[in-house]
């Protein structure tokens, strides 16, 4: 037998390249066509069906598009909804567990009234994927009606985990739902759960328009943890609501849950010593340019609120809101002048309901000596909230610059 020739061994070696180059070619190409169906599937399912008219996501994309009416245009709404059907059972036959497809028949049985066999289509989708928004919301209405509140929170929690969008949708609902007092002990017991969307929820739920007792109620049996960081913003937004609604007893109950009424302390921080969380149950320090309560260290004395005004300002330079039962009280505390200032500084204890009655009024001038007081007074029915304040005054081109007070506390009897 004759060997090959050397002219047909390089032709061989020619073609065997050749033959591979195009064999990739073609599997790119395929590959390329099937990529670019996939990505053009949900905002252009017309153009990716062109490039692959078995591509299940676009198949599913129109069919949606006709069910929810953003595709009819020119064409009538009932050939639109035809199609709908078609293009849906065309996914299901490329893919049987296509949950979209299932979807979008049962929201055409819904929309010519045939509800058993669109519950059949919901449930076979959820049965599939616990992912599919419209499905959950199907099922959140459906449980709705036959009065499962636990259930329909279920697919809530399933929507709000899976779908990102969701959140929008839901949450205001969920909020104003919440305020329903047959509805609310379950939702309680799932946000104690602590579900991803929890922090989101509140911060809604806490815009509403809401009354003390519901805040008071809810934040309550919510049982947050005023250790932890992102319950103590929660509960630093509930105490400043229930505050200047004249109901601070309610909010020290939240900061005091576990402590008896009788335990809490009548002033908090009187002694400057501690961070101020929960304004205006803490101080609210004034910290303008001109007019200011700072902490500041007084020799021999310690921690105590300086106090600066200047250039006519005048007001508060401290305020906390307090919650003392109907009784005498006493008030004890220290306060020292400065030298080179002038005028007068006043604290003031008043009732925060009705017309702001005057519990307790006292004035020393900004200058002077260290001295020690103790004043008594008391707190009439009906005054469930006071307000504490601490005001510099200076005299007409007059300033106050380093006058003090310290150690103030109250104390029943």
């Amino acid at each position: 037998m004759a060997a090959p020739s050397r002219t047909e061994g390089q032709k061989a070696g020619v073609v065997r390249p050749l033959v591979v180059f195009l064999v990739t070619l073609i599997i790119a190409g395929f590959a390329l066509i099937k990529t670019v169906g996939f990505v053009l599937a949900q905002s252009y399912p017309e153009l990716a069906l062109q490039f692959s008219p078995g591509n299940v996501k676009a198949l599913d994309a129109k069919s949606a598009a006709f069910i929810d009416g953003s595709a009819v245009g020119d064409t009538p709404a009932t050939q639109g909804v035809a199609d709908a059907v078609k293009l849906a059972r065309r996914a299901l036959d490329r893919e049987p567990s296509d949950v979209p497809a299932l979807r979008n028949l049962a929201l055409y049985e819904l929309s010519v009234d045939n509800k058993i066999k669109a519950a059949s289509l919901f449930n076979a989708a959820h049965a599939l994927s616990r992912r599919d928004f419209e499905t959950e919301l199907w099922t959140i209405e459906d449980r709705v009606a036959h009065n499962d509140i636990d259930g329909a929170l279920t697919h809530y929690d399933h929507a709000l985990r899976t779908t990102p969008e969701a959140a929008t949708v839901l949450l205001p609902v969920l909020a104003k739902a919440t305020l329903n007092p047959d509805i609310q002990p379950s939702v309680v017991r799932l946000l104690q759960r602590r579900p991803l969307w929890r922090n989101r929820f509140l911060w809604v739920f806490l815009g509403l328009e809401l009354s003390p007792a519901t805040i008071a109620q809810f934040m309550d049996a919510l049982g947050l943890d005023p250790r932890k960081d992102v319950d103590r913003a929660y509960l630093q937004n509930a105490v400043a609501r229930l505050a200047a609604a004249g109901e601070p007893a309610h909010a020290l109950a939240l900061i005091y849950s576990d402590q008896r009424r009788d335990h809490w302390p009548l002033l908090r921080n009187g002694h400057f010593r501690k961070p101020n969380i929960y304004v205006p149950l803490d101080w609210e320090l004034a910290a303008d340019a001109d007019l200011s309560g700072l902490v500041d260290r007084v020799p021999g004395i310690g921690p105590a609120l300086s106090i600066t005004a200047r250039n006519g300002s005048r007001g508060n330079v401290a305020r906390q809101v307090v919650a003392l039962k109907p009784g005498a009280y006493s008030l004890t505390f220290s306060s020292g002048g400065a030298s080179g200032s002038s005028g007068q500084i006043t604290l003031n204890l008043t009732c925060m309901a009705g017309e702001g009655s005057s519990l307790l009024h006292w004035s020393r001038s900004a200058a002077g000596e260290q001295q020690r007081e103790i004043l008594h007074f008391e707190v009439p029915k009906g005054c469930s909230g006071q307000a504490f304040t601490i005001t510099a005054s200076p005299s007409p081109d007059g300033v106050i610059q380093g006058t003090w007070v310290t150690d103030l506390v109250f104390k029943r009897g």
